[in-house]
């Protein structure tokens, strides 16, 4: 269950507030996971903390906004959802980044 630890590792809330506060955050491929209620509150926890501090983030996904809101609202959360990609717009330049996978290419 979330937040039982077996070892003595840090809390998901001390975990978190590393994220929250460093100097540069990057998320990679945001909306890959499978989108838990858990863990889209905690994404938007970290990128809430992140807008209201004025902290840098990079993100990349491979959906656009409005698929992006799809997919972390698999579970219910679409307003928790829509509030995510809404800071995201807020605080980030978008960059649309096309081509082939280069790890598919047969060599």
């Amino acid at each position: 269950a979330a937040g039982s630890r077996f070892g003595k590792g840090p809390t998901d809330e001390a975990a978190l507030a590393g994220f929250k506060d460093c100097a540069l955050l990057i998320l990679d491929d945001l909306g890959k996971a499978k989108p838990t209620s858990w863990a889209i509150n905690q994404i938007f926890s970290v990128i809430d903390a992140r807008y209201s501090s004025r902290l840098p983030l990079v993100v990349t996904s491979q959906y656009g906004p409005s698929d992006l809101i799809a997919r972390l609202s698999e579970e219910g959360e679409w307003y928790t959802a829509k509030a995510i990609v809404s800071r995201l717009r807020a605080m980030c330049d978008r960059k649309l980044m096309q081509g082939s996978d280069h790890r598919l290419e047969v060599g």
